[in-house]
């Protein structure tokens, strides 16, 4: 049986506003397995953004939301 791929031939940039447990454990583990391209991460707690920016090597966390919706 041929596996079935569902990769959009244009993938959008992915901005993440929450570094809570689900973003953790399930998003963004999900995005790296996938191969998207985390663009970058947002939380109201920058510490918590910047261990997951880390984990999953996202480049840019934001310290505003704003900051984030610019990129």
């Amino acid at each position: 049986m041929k596996e079935l791929q569902i990769i959009p031939k244009k993938p959008r940039a992915i901005a993440i506003i929450g570094a809570g447990g689900i973003v953790g454990d399930a998003h963004l583990p999900a995005y790296k397995k996938a191969g998207f391209e985390v663009q970058g991460i947002y939380d109201l707690d920058v510490e918590k953004a910047a261990s997951l920016a880390s984990k999953f090597e996202i480049s840019v966390v934001c310290e505003e939301l704003e900051e984030l919706i610019e990129l």
